[in-house]
């Protein structure tokens, strides 16, 4: 891994495991991608798409419309089937420099034509080591056989050895079959380091009869004679005369598609949409029941919809009806900039350290339509390269978020570029206050002008469903309720006399945000004792508290003694170290080798016997040991979202899957009994920190804190609790706090004092 991603990784340690889709960039800058594309097209038995039409068939007080051209594919999205569709004849790949890409497969329909490539075997060295250099841009074309070039897609490797990407193209006439894929480069390698114009012939044929296309039923609004008058479909109105419309569903395995729009009637809005997971759904009983933004298994079908539309995906199939849909904000856009000047008794600003953190008290309105608001005070920070205002506002009900960007007042002259940026908002509903910034890389003049489009409103908007009714009998899904909740976190970290566990002791390694030399790794007690700060890397320590093994800034691996600091460097194979973890009974090291793949190795506590576990030609990342020290548990990227996790015996290299989890991170129970591990909590914005045993079995939600992140689930020497770290979304800090539980009764403690996330728990 090169030097500079390195510090980036260690900077930015909670990036992992948030959410892709939780935009926290203005907070938490952007680590390492762990994205991959590995999207296959999908076959279900033909009685399945029977017993859908069947359900509907059976329906009783709602009417519904099949939509005979719209139909859904998994992972394809919404496509328009007036016309045979079409898929690849067969896998065709062209191997050049030990490098290979394949068309894994494809599907043609009346709008357009979805390609799946796969690119294996990139080595590492070919991606840029310069951020500023993005490398060849990777454009990938669809050449027909009459001659007829589409163009629009980009291949692109995000610095993976291995990846699968899907390419979208216009539609291609049904009497053409054949066509060549022209690939001019690897998009992201550096030019002329590999094979460029590749050129691929594929031949398309007729869809096979068990390729699932889900129907897309229509409510059909006009045939409301027929609709349950118990239960109708109900608009709320508010603010802007906004609404909400659900207009069709789609029937899948485990739920279901929900798509609509927002309306509104004031003609100075360009825009209203639902923000993310502010939408709930509730049964006629009150209940929740799980919904998601439809993104996490198939985030492609959003690509079909209009700036005012919106999906979700509701999980069950058997409701109380009908379903309430609800949500508290939505996010507005304006046909024109709201503008708001500000001065300041200074000329400019440029980084001036005298002024950092004071604040100036000002009451300049804020002009949205229809909304009362007002700017009490704002205060000067600096972030990084970055200088900006912290702003704080008066509102009234109606307004919740909103962000703003410079319209004038920055000074342009002799830099390449300009950075704008924010801290995000911080909405306190009880005072009506709302906690903004704004950042730039640009000396400031006096005035200086602010304007935003885009705002965040309050309100209840509400809208109902009555689903098909379940003729299988499938039991209700409600959401799940965690041992630890967000409202529960709270109250133990406000309660600093907390008495601490009796009996729950040991040392604890943390990993912090740090720039080398700082040390990024820190030894102590668990109430914060004793503290030592050790180095800057990654890093395990040893079952018995006297060695640490890490991978420094540059990937080089060391074992050092935390006593007389002398460093052993092990002789290991060419390329960066990472993620060394020692075994629990203290005579192995498993790590993992950034080089041209990602590699597992384990080797002796003594550095010898280095060799090789895992090269499976796919990315893998350890994780930590079984609980008898005979098996690494590591995780391999599957697809987008999904990691599945493995165990691998260090004697036979026996390769054991476990299951599929939306999240990075897990470990196992000392007594080889019972794994923890993060992912992703359906109807939630963030994931949790389940258990279960190794069978999968016995499966229960530990903590799951709403829509703040909680990463790392650590166990303690004896088996009984788990260390977790928190990231509180609210604040604009990405310091992560520690706390733990305990696995049986759910008593929670909060570590105060101590921040980042645990990376050893040992008991010497």
């Amino acid at each position: 891994m090169k030097n500079n991603r390195m510090k980036v990784l260690l900077e930015n340690i909670v990036r992992d495991a948030v959410p892709d889709v939780v935009n926290l960039l203005p907070r938490i800058s952007a680590q390492l991608e762990r994205k991959s594309f590995v999207m296959k097209l999908r076959t279900k038995p033909l009685f399945f798409i029977l017993i859908v039409l069947l359900t509907l068939a059976l329906l009783s007080g709602v009417v519904y419309a099949i939509s005979k051209a719209t139909g859904y594919v998994p992972e394809i999205g919404l496509i328009d089937q007036s016309v045979p569709l079409r898929v690849l004849a067969e896998p065709v790949s062209i191997t050049r420099d030990k490098i290979t890409i394949t068309v894994t497969s494809a599907l043609l329909s009346a709008d357009k034509t979805a390609i799946f490539i796969k690119v294996e075997n990139v080595p590492s060295s070919a991606y840029p080591t310069s951020e500023s250099d993005g490398g060849c841009l990777g454009k990938v074309d669809l050449k027909l056989a009459n001659g007829t070039m589409l163009e629009g897609g980009f291949l692109y490797g995000g610095n993976w050895n291995i990846f699968e990407q899907k390419l979208e193209y216009a539609s291609i006439p049904s009497e053409i079959n054949d066509a060549i894929v022209l690939i001019a480069c690897i998009g992201g390698t550096i030019e002329g380091m590999l094979p460029t114009n590749w050129e691929i012939p594929i031949r398309f044929m007729p869809a096979p009869d068990n390729l699932t296309v889900m129907p897309v039923i229509d409510l059909d609004p006009t045939l409301e004679s027929n609709i349950d008058t118990e239960t109708p479909l109900v608009d709320s109105q508010s603010l802007y005369g906004a609404s909400l419309k659900i207009d069709k569903y789609i029937p899948l395995e485990d739920g279901y598609y929900l798509i609509g729009h927002t309306e509104w009637t004031d003609e100075r809005v360009a825009n209203i949409a639902p923000g993310g997971w502010g939408l709930k759904a509730h049964d006629s009983l009150g209940n929740e029941v799980p919904i998601d933004p439809a993104i996490y298994d198939d985030d492609l079908i959003r690509e079909s919809l209009q700036p005012n539309q919106w999906a979700y995906k509701i999980y069950g199939k058997n409701f109380n009806s009908p379903i309430t849909l609800s949500i508290d904000q939505l996010n507005v856009e304006y046909l024109t900039p709201i503008l708001t000047t500000i001065n300041l008794p200074l000329s400019e600003l440029n980084f001036h350290s005298e002024y950092l953190g004071r604040e100036w008290e000002i009451d300049v309105p804020i002009n949205i339509f229809d909304i009362s608001a007002k700017i009490t005070n704002i205060t000067y920070i600096q972030k990084g390269d970055l200088q900006g205002f912290g702003i704080n506002i008066q509102t009234d009900e109606n307004l919740r978020q909103i962000d703003f960007s410079f319209e004038e007042g920055l000074i342009t002259e002799g830099l390449s570029g300009i950075s704008v940026g924010s801290l995000g908002n911080y909405y306190d509903a009880e005072t009506k206050k709302i906690s903004s910034s704004i950042l730039t890389n640009a000396p400031i003049k006096f005035p200086i002008i602010l304007g935003t489009t885009t705002i965040g409103i309050n309100g209840i908007w509400e809208t109902t469903w009555n689903p098909p009714v379940d003729t299988t009998n499938s039991p209700f899904v409600f959401i799940e309720q965690a041992c630890l909740d967000l409202s529960r976190w709270k109250e133990i970290e406000s309660n600093q006399q907390s008495s601490f566990p009796t009996g729950l002791s040991g040392k604890i390694l943390t990993m912090r945000s740090a720039l080398s030399p700082e040390p990024s790794l820190f030894v102590s007690n668990l109430d914060g004792g004793n503290e030592q700060g050790l180095v800057f890397g990654h890093g395990s320590l040893s079952p018995d508290g006297t060695k640490l093994a890490y991978s420094d800034e540059n990937g080089v691996f060391k074992i050092i003694d935390i006593e007389t600091r002398n460093v052993y460097m092990p002789t290991v194979p060419d390329g960066s170290i990472l993620d060394a973890v020692w075994s629990p009974d203290g005579r192995n090291i498993a790590f993992n080798v950034f080089a041209d793949s990602r590699q597992i190795y384990v080797m002796d506590a003594n550095g010898a016997n280095v060799r090789q576990l895992v090269s499976e030609n796919e990315m893998s990342f350890v994780l930590g040991w079984s609980g008898d020290s005979k098996q690494v548990l590591f995780y391999s990227i599957q697809r987008s979202h999904e990691n599945t996790l493995k165990l691998i015996d260090i004697e036979t290299n026996s390769v054991t899957d476990l299951w599929n989890i939306h999240g990075d991170s897990a470990s196992i129970s000392p007594n080889n009994q019972w794994i923890a591990y993060v992912d992703k909590v359906n109807g939630r914005m963030g994931s949790g920190i389940y258990i279960s045993r190794l069978d999968g079995s016995e499966k229960k939600l530990i903590a799951q804190l709403d829509y703040w992140v909680v990463l790392r689930p650590i166990w303690s020497p004896d088996g009984n609790w788990l260390g977790f770290s928190v990231l509180n979304i609210d604040l604009s800090s990405s310091e992560l706090s520690l706390g733990v539980i305990n696995i049986h009764s759910c008593e929670a403690f909060s570590l105060q004092g101590i921040n980042g996330y645990i990376k050893s728990w040992i008991n010497p």
